[in-house]
């Protein structure tokens, strides 16, 4: 499950909401390098991402964003990558999860999910659309199949530090429901706590003992 519950982070952190001004949300400056990193409840470093801005088009109002995404172990070697496809409207922040996952040892997984949305003029109180994840898992010809429905809710406005920086965030908490074929467990319930800040991104994720947050940008 910590692998899982790792993607859905990984996915957060990588996902923003967008105003009036695509250009000013980092995944949409062209070139951009992202680093986040990921710790268990000790501080220690579980593993790391490098996201690079490769391409940046606007098309019809609707300005997209390709960026690739590469994973590191705790010792730094490569563990997959993949693309992810990021979409701004002026009005909101739209990120497409798509079915691009990576392969980590043994262990093929496949994630694909709803969009994740983002809407401008986002306050306090607001309930935001939820979401639907599918991860299926491969180890040995073992199959799994975890399917979550993500209720997200914005409760607060808070100031949040990382190695990359210091924000005022909006502080969005997402009750996610997780149902597993392939084991024999019950449906589960768990939250996710995201910041983000307003044009410019999420800077940090906690979820299950887990915290991911930005600590580079070049």
């Amino acid at each position: 499950m910590k692998k899982f519950t790792f993607i859905i982070a990984l996915l957060l952190i990588t996902s923003k909401l967008l105003a009036q001004d695509c250009s000013q949300y980092m995944y949409m400056k062209k070139n951009k390098v992202i680093e986040s990193t990921c710790y268990n409840e000790k501080g220690e470093v579980l593993r790391k991402v490098i996201s690079t801005v490769v391409n940046v088009i606007t098309t019809n109002g609707t300005t997209t964003a390709n960026v690739s995404t590469k994973y590191f172990d705790k010792n730094g070697k490569p563990n997959g990558e993949k693309s992810i496809s990021y979409k701004c409207n002026g009005g909101s922040f739209i990120m497409d999860m798509g079915d691009n996952s990576p392969q980590q040892g043994n262990a093929n997984i496949k994630f694909t999910a709803s969009s994740m949305e983002y809407p401008s003029g986002m306050k306090v109180g607001d309930r935001l659309k939820s979401v639907t994840s599918q991860v299926e898992e491969k180890i040995g010809g073992v199959s799994s199949i975890a399917t979550s429905q993500i209720e997200r809710t914005v409760v607060a406005k808070e100031n949040v530090t990382t190695p990359a920086g210091t924000w005022s965030c909006f502080k969005i908490v997402n009750k996610n429901t997780t149902t597993i074929k392939g084991y024999k467990m019950a449906p589960f319930t768990a939250e996710t706590t995201e910041w983000y800040v307003p044009n410019f991104g999420i800077v940090k994720v906690q979820v299950i003992g887990l915290t991911t947050e930005i600590t580079a940008l070049r």
